[in-house]
């Protein structure tokens, strides 16, 4: 779970309105008719992709298709690739053994990293009026909406599948000729089923570049144009069997940001039978936090769960990468 506080933002636009000074709009969802600003998970996931890539100092995907054109996907030699998926066209398509399946025309890998929508937790929308030039050497008025707040979003990633890669019936993730070219790479496991060879220090290095992301995300442009802090201020995280999001009940934003400390007492008592590793809850100091010293008396508490005791830690998002990648040394 990661929650920031994005203050003046336009994030995510949503087209502009009719009329004769049109309004260029941010995203929103309606909630008990009150309408919320919001970012798509797919605006939020290229942000965290162009970041990832940026980080790893390699080519991103993007890049790669805009420079050759074609022949750009390689999840073996791009950490991107594997992560954060694709849809690739086939030069040749695969030959189809089986008259009743369907042509499969594409790689397709659905991604091991998984988001929600990023959703304001407040209705805090503005509209600033401005000339601005919609297109070159015709200036149009017109206002822009900015949103302001706490924004709330989940983040999974699936670790099994990291450096993991089917090919069978209608899942195909690599093609012959990346088969051949990566063949000193992978290890074929069983029928359709291929493993990197190194795959657990390419799930340390994809955790690592995933937190090291996230710490620093880059702006979209009409963020970084109007200085939008794009960091979290906190984060909870653990290791679990499933990808069961967290919930906004934890969090309320009324005055001061608010964290019910009994409610993550009884979500861990409820679901921590499913977490591997403690729960982690890092917030940056200096944040506004209703009742911190209730908050600052969860570090080390033990919850009892359905099959036994578990841990919570409280401390920083940025020492959370570290628990975490001490926590995956001794059970990849």
């Amino acid at each position: 779970m990661i929650l920031y506080n994005l203050q003046g933002g336009f994030l995510n636009g949503a087209g502009a309105s009719s009329g004769k000074y049109p309004v260029t709009e941010v995203k929103k969802y309606q909630m008990r008719g009150t309408q919320y600003p919001y970012m798509s998970a797919q605006a939020w996931k290229k942000l965290l992709r162009d970041t990832f890539a940026f980080l790893k100092n390699e080519p991103s995907y993007y890049d790669r298709l805009n420079g050759k054109g074609k022949d750009v996907l390689d999840p073996i030699a791009f950490l991107e690739d594997d992560l954060f998926g694709y849809s690739h066209p086939f030069n040749k398509p695969p030959e189809q053994d089986n008259p009743l399946r369907y042509k499969v025309v594409s790689a397709n890998r659905i991604a091991p990293l998984a988001l929600s929508n990023l959703v304001a937790l407040e209705s805090n929308v503005s509209t600033e009026k401005g000339f601005l030039h919609l297109q070159d050497d015709t200036p149009l008025p017109y206002s822009t909406e900015f949103s302001s707040g706490w924004f709330f979003g989940n983040l999974a990633l699936d670790i099994d599948r990291i450096g993991v890669f089917q090919n069978s019936a209608d899942m195909i993730e690599m093609s012959e000729e990346m088969l051949k070219g990566n063949k000193a790479q992978i290890v074929k496991v069983e029928e359709g089923k291929y493993v990197i060879s190194d795959r657990e220090e390419r799930v340390k290095e994809a955790v690592k570049l995933l937190f090291d992301s996230i710490m620093g995300l880059t702006y979209p442009p009409k963020a970084s144009q109007f200085m939008v802090d794009f960091t979290p201020k906190v984060l909870l995280c653990t290791v679990s069997d499933g990808m069961a999001p967290f919930g906004s009940f934890l969090l309320s934003t009324q005055e001061n940001l608010t964290i019910d400390v009994q409610k993550i007492r009884d979500l861990v008592a409820s679901r921590g039978h499913t977490f591997r590793s403690p729960v982690f809850i890092g917030y940056r100091s200096g944040i506004p936090i209703t009742d911190e010293e209730s908050l600052k008396k969860l570090q080390n508490e033990k919850v009892r769960t359905k099959t036994g005791i578990l841990e919570i830690k409280v401390t920083s998002p940025g020492e959370i990468k570290n628990e975490i990648m001490k926590f995956l040394e001794g059970v990849l």
